[in-house]
């Protein structure tokens, strides 16, 4: 049998499997819109130094102007053209899974689908695999194209001083003592929210199930002649 792997990206990455290549295009469109949008703070350094050292020339603010405009509109077509391939590949993944749950459900014991709850099952079909579509959709390409961007613009720091560069350092482990924080009690909570959720579920299922049976007697109460609402 294979093993599963632990880390959650790498299991995410392992389910996404029949859309990688889509995938791995809305990472190279999201890289390329994280670097365009690292041009227009290159140009305005570069407008800033020529205003500090008297540059008087319009031709040489035009050139940064023009460049600055085209970064940021490469950076949204980019990042707009990133995300409109990953969520197409995303849903259709996450409508794949859906139909294997369902293919899957007639051969499971009856004992077991018989105590599983409708808010249970809804809570799994729908919830739970429409919760994947923010890390696939968006962690998967946003996530690997601002690493690689910070990781770009570092080293671009560090090639104009590397003092400015090791200072820039000082704010992961800020970031990451922050992140603990946060993520010390995450696991607790999302189970309580997980379990808080399928009740809620069942509740709903329940109800909508039970105003046939409302509507019925009801019916049978006010119209049926000779019922109990019946003269």
């Amino acid at each position: 049998m294979k093993e599963k792997k632990s880390n959650p990206m790498a299991r995410i990455w392992e389910i996404a499997k029949p859309e990688h290549g889509r995938l791995l295009l809305s990472v190279l469109l999201s890289v390329l819109g994280v670097v365009s949008g690292i041009v227009p703070f290159v140009c305005a350094a570069k407008i800033i130094s020529g205003m500090i050292f008297g540059n008087r020339e319009w031709s040489y603010y035009l050139i940064f102007v023009i460049a600055a405009f085209a970064g940021f509109a490469l950076k949204s077509l980019f990042y707009a053209s990133g995300l409109s391939v990953s969520h197409k590949a995303t849903f259709s993944l996450l409508g794949e899974i859906r139909k294997q749950i369902f293919a899957k459900l007639p051969r499971m014991p009856l004992g077991t689908i018989i105590d599983t709850s409708s808010g249970t099952l809804k809570q799994i079909i729908v919830d739970e695999v429409e919760r994947m579509e923010r890390p696939i959709a968006h962690m998967i390409p946003e996530l690997t194209s601002n690493i690689i961007g910070a990781i770009a613009v570092w080293i671009y720091m560090m090639v104009i001083d590397w003092r400015m560069g090791l200072i820039c350092l000082i704010s992961v482990p800020v970031g990451l003592m922050f992140f603990g924080f946060i993520a010390a009690s995450y696991s607790k909570d999302y189970k309580k929210s997980v379990e808080i959720t399928q009740d809620m579920n069942a509740s709903i299922v329940e109800y909508v199930h039970g105003i046939e049976v409302i509507k019925a007697f009801l019916y049978y109460f006010l119209y049926v002649p000779n019922g109990y609402g019946g003269s």
